[in-house]
């Protein structure tokens, strides 16, 4: 439907429904890189809602930590207004709101520039300390800076940010002028983004997320281990967890068996997929799916390869993998007990190309779901 025509229907069906801007923002910049402008969409609100813009800025030292909220909300209108929660010297916090229903995309802020201005050098005071903004956690042996004076304390804290399509965790180190873990001054909301802070370093817990290792060995290669991670600040109470799919494949001797060969992370193999030489000893055909949910991660792969025996399970019937609940195509009640070194290698038995691609395609689901 479009704009015009909604805006026909609304009003014939004496509802009034308003077009706003809608974006959400939330990372770390350098200073030099203010102002910072952004590119908005547009999202229709339900009737009586109005549209709002919320701006924060948290500096600390030479980094400053930028959240944006736009888009619709049930709040009263609000004329546009400028809070400075917390000024320098040190850290500093400071927000704009707006919010309002006098005509379509009303919310169109779309720099930094009412909050940010080019402050003059602060004169050095006597204090050092460790100056860090992170949503990914600070570091142990943070480079330490001299604080400005008027500063007599080192501040070591988290931000929660909840609400308004923002969800983080901000991790603030930085030179404060008073004792204390009040950072936020007693701000508990800025437009619908609700903030809470802790100081509690035990809760500061950062763990690896989306590791993937994969090493390959052949007689005439050395082991080669290829890792990826990122991090991620974890809730207060939680702990970290890992789980590792590990591939280690020698180059195979070549069998007399050809099968299609196919990993799909977003659809389905096709009947016509590349045929490959089976390793020696892979005498079977292997076609169908695997499901895999938890950790953020909900896909299902469809998988054609060689595997050593006529088994439609190529993960034994595992139902469980580290966080993952794997569900495969044909799963049934796990079989009787098999005869030693019977039934368990069949995924090892994929040929090693095959095996490569699922690792990195189980990568790329973990460290970009959305993707």
């Amino acid at each position: 439907m479009t704009r015009q025509a909604f805006k026909l229907k609304t009003t014939w069906l004496g509802v009034q429904a308003l077009f706003c801007q809608f974006a959400t923002i939330q990372d770390v910049w350098n200073l030099s890189d203010l102002p910072l402008r952004w590119t908005p969409k547009n999202t229709s609100c339900a009737s009586g809602m109005g549209c709002q813009d919320t701006l924060v800025l948290i500096e600390s030292g030479p980094q400053v930590s930028v959240v944006l909220s736009k888009g619709c909300t049930e709040a009263k209108d609000q004329e546009p207004r400028v809070t400075e929660h917390r000024m320098g010297p040190g850290l500093s916090l400071v927000s704009y709101t707006f919010v309002c229903r006098q005509e379509d995309f009303c919310n169109n802020l779309l720099t930094s520039v009412p909050l940010w201005a080019p402050q003059p050098p602060a004169d050095p005071g006597s204090l050092r300390c460790p100056v860090c903004l992170s949503m990914e956690g600070c570091l142990e042996g943070t480079t330490e800076e001299i604080c400005p004076k008027g500063t007599t304390h080192c501040y070591n804290g988290l931000l929660r940010l909840r609400g308004g399509g923002i969800f983080s965790n901000l991790r603030v180190q930085g030179c404060m002028p008073q004792l204390g873990c009040n950072l936020l001054n007693g701000t508990q909301e800025i437009g619908p983004v609700g903030m809470t802070e802790n100081c509690n370093t035990k809760d500061f817990l950062t763990c690896h997320q989306g590791t993937t290792v994969e090493t390959q060995r052949n007689s005439a290669q050395k082991p080669t281990d290829w890792t990826t991670s990122n991090t991620k600040m974890c809730e207060a109470g939680q702990v970290c967890q890992e789980t590792l799919l590990l591939v280690d494949g020698a180059a195979p001797i070549p069998g007399d068996r050809q099968c299609p060969t196919c990993v799909q992370l977003f659809g389905t193999c096709s009947s016509d997929s590349p045929r490959m030489t089976c390793p020696r000893g892979a005498t079977h055909c292997y076609d169908g799916y695997i499901h895999l949910s938890g950790g953020g991660l909900t896909t299902t792969m469809s998988i054609q390869g060689c595997v050593a025996q006529p088994s439609s399970s190529l993960l034994n019937h595992t139902r469980q993998i580290g966080i993952f609940s794997v569900r495969e195509k044909g799963d049934e009640p796990p079989p009787a007990p098999q005869p030693e070194g019977g039934g368990a290698g069949d995924l090892e038995s994929l040929t090693w190309w095959v095996g490569l691609a699922l690792a990195l395609a189980l990568w790329w689901g973990a460290v970009c779901p959305s993707c």
